[in-house]
């Protein structure tokens, strides 16, 4: 199969993610470029839904996410659809009162699992999603929710502040190297038997012992203060981004742009390009409103 080439400057997509009957306004800007100078292929992708707008039981809840594949376009185009659907499947399932926590868990193993039924077996991908929904008793409060597995991140920039809410998961961590160690497996050349740079991921089935599909996840809530001056955000994006730029630095970025939020993630990904990245690069802002 032929793949229609990726321009090379980033895509920028802004919009207003909201609903009738939704209390969460989110303005979203959003950005991907194939790195015309290290790769020939574009295997990343970003999902949004607005509040009401999927099949979440909550109609007040957004989804954000970012997916960057590796070894092909098959996990990345199963989880453009798959991983919101399965997410969304979990946070309507009834028999019992699990947290919504352990229900991005649930839905990121059920997503593999059934990665590995449709006959995806040597793509991978790693996953970065978070949910965004109000506190119906606080309307100035936000639930933050997120999930990762492998090294797509999501930071928060709040009060000018860059606070982390994923965890990377690579083969600098020695509990994770632990791990696959204590399973059988090895690390060499800085790589999960010496293939994979990332030691969790959904898909690449041939390697599921050591690199498994089991989430980080985190939630946060947000007091958001009316009339303040600095803007809170979250900034989700692969480790295109973040090879080359560090937390603080992404948030500074997007802080700049607070009056022309619609190129907030246009110009990150133009900056990881321009700092010489050596991946593909994608990047979702949402600001917090």
């Amino acid at each position: 199969m032929i793949e229609t080439p990726i321009p090379v400057d980033p895509i920028p997509v802004s919009s207003q993610l909201h609903a009738d009957d939704a209390f969460v306004s989110l303005t979203v800007s959003t950005a991907e470029a194939m790195n015309p100078t290290r790769r020939n292929t574009m295997e990343d992708r970003y999902v949004i839904h607005a509040p009401g707008t999927w099949n979440a039981p909550d109609p007040d809840m957004a989804y954000l996410a970012v997916y960057d594949g590796h070894g092909g376009r098959d996990m990345v185009d199963f989880l453009e659809h798959g991983m919101a659907y399965h997410v969304a499947q979990e946070l309507t399932d009834q028999t019992d009162d699990a947290p919504i926590t352990t229900r991005l868990e649930r839905a990121f193993l059920m997503a593999d699992i059934h990665s590995k039924h449709a006959g995806i077996t040597t793509s991978g991908a790693t996953v970065a999603v978070c949910l965004v929904q109000r506190d119906p008793s606080t309307p100035q409060k936000l639930r933050i929710f997120t999930a990762n597995a492998g090294d797509s991140r999501i930071v928060l920039g709040h009060d000018g502040e860059a606070t982390r809410l994923t965890l990377d998961h690579r083969v600098d961590d020695p509990k994770e190297i632990a791990r696959i160690q204590k399973a059988g497996g090895f690390i060499f050349k800085g790589r999960v038997m010496g293939v994979l740079a990332v030691t969790r991921s959904l898909g690449d089935h041939i390697f599921k012992t050591f690199v498994i599909a089991h989430p980080a996840v985190r939630e946060l809530d947000l007091q958001l203060e009316s009339g303040s001056v600095e803007p809170s955000f979250l900034i989700i994006a692969c480790d295109g981004l973040y090879d080359v730029m560090t937390d603080k630095e992404a948030v500074d970025l997007v802080r700049n742009f607070a009056g022309e939020r619609e190129d907030a993630a246009q110009f990150l990904v133009q900056q990881a390009l321009r700092r010489g990245t050596t991946d593909n690069v994608t990047a979702i802002v949402a600001w917090l409103e």
